[in-house]
């Protein structure tokens, strides 16, 4: 998997911006219970407490509605989801491993979906092939479906079931970025790999938005006058000039934090201006970056995020970063045996405010036991 994971082609409906509000998953080696999200979050935990995991569960469950990916294990998910509405549609499905052998290659059946808006059930499905569902003239339909399919997949009605296009539009609005796998050095002068989107997407930008990245590539303090976009045969690079240096640099060419610097930078410029975008996830955010970068950079994604209203889930455990972002858009997780848990300012809204009052920095609140003496 490259750095930068994007969802399907945007489907030709445009359906209302869904926002994941929260999240259950069982399977039987791993579980994460009821995490709590909104607009803007940071996931937080001590190594292999399950961030990254987190994350990819995320990105995989929208990879399982647009059929990029099939459900492989036996697992329950339990999804709430808020539209631009403020409707709150829940959204749940179990699978297991077929007993007997499938007529394709993967065994794994539905045997239970079911979809409520506010409550109401407009969906159930209590068998592998059978579910009915409910239109918004309030007529019921009985389908009949292949035991390894969702309902989304197999019947799709923009005008009776439009809860389903939301859905699926969540799916295909969906970015994942893997911010320590912005490599300049594993991928470089391959024109078929993940390096050569950077330059793409920087070429196909405006010039407002090319000016932009400049100028906040020197609030944070790189100093870059120039970025060209520039072919060589069929390669596609950046040539970068830096203040005071007479010879450019490829992208190929520049230190790693500034690298990734520039690709997180042209990733979100794009798309939260020429992509419908829900929701964009960025692991282990920061990673990599000294403190004057790392806290700037965080807060001007954060807020560009906030401003385009994206839902925003990063996972980091830079203390740089952490000391930015307000403890109010913090989860903390934890995880005992193979059950992760979260912490977060809707649980527990005492713990955080009373916080505030300590004078200890946002990383304390993590590093210290201050968590685990109060839930005590």
């Amino acid at each position: 998997m490259g750095f930068f994971v994007v969802g399907s082609e945007l489907n030709a409906y445009i359906c209302s911006i869904m926002k994941l509000l929260q999240l259950s998953y069982n399977n039987p080696d791993w579980s994460i219970q009821n995490l709590q999200l909104g607009s803007t979050n940071l996931l937080v935990g001590r190594n292999a407490v399950g961030k990254s995991r987190t994350l990819s569960l995320i990105h995989l469950l929208a990879q399982v509605i647009t059929q990029k990916q099939d459900l492989a294990e036996e697992c329950d998910w339990d999804l709430l989801f808020e539209n631009e509405n403020k409707d709150q549609i829940r959204y749940q499905i179990t699978c297991k491993i077929s007993d007997t052998p499938l007529p394709f290659l993967n065994n794994t059946i539905i045997t239970f979906e079911a979809i409520y808006i506010n409550e109401i059930a407009v969906l159930q499905r209590n068998t592998s092939t059978a579910a009915k569902i409910k239109s918004v003239n309030n007529v019921d339909e009985l389908l009949h479906l292949p035991p390894n399919k969702l309902t989304i997949n197999a019947r799709r009605d923009i005008k009776a079931y439009p809860f389903l296009e939301d859905i699926m539009n969540w799916a295909e609005q969906i970015y994942l970025i893997d911010f320590t796998a912005i490599d300049t050095y594993k991928t470089n002068g391959h024109p078929n790999s993940s390096i050569n989107t950077i330059p793409f997407l920087y070429k196909n930008l405006n010039q407002d938005s090319q000016e932009g990245i400049i100028k906040t590539l020197q609030d944070i303090g790189y100093s870059i006058s120039t970025i060209k976009p520039q072919y060589r045969d069929d390669y596609l690079f950046l040539l970068i000039t830096e203040t005071g240096l007479k010879k450019a640099l490829k992208h190929s060419q520049l230190s790693q934090g500034m690298y990734r610097a520039l690709s997180i930078l042209i990733l979100i410029e794009y798309l939260s201006t020429y992509v419908k975008t829900s929701s964009i996830l960025i692991d282990d955010f920061c990673e990599g970056l000294d403190y004057d970068r790392a806290t700037k950079l965080g807060k001007i994604i954060f807020d560009k995020c906030q401003n385009q209203d994206i839902q925003l889930i990063a996972s980091s455990n830079d203390s740089f970063l952490m000391d930015v972002v307000d403890i109010k858009y913090w989860n903390v997780l934890d995880r005992s045996g193979d059950v992760v848990t979260s912490l977060n300012y809707q649980s527990h809204p005492t713990i955080f405010e009373q916080f505030r009052f300590t004078g200890m920095s946002n990383f304390d609140f993590f590093a210290s036991d201050y968590i685990k003496q109060k839930i005590q």
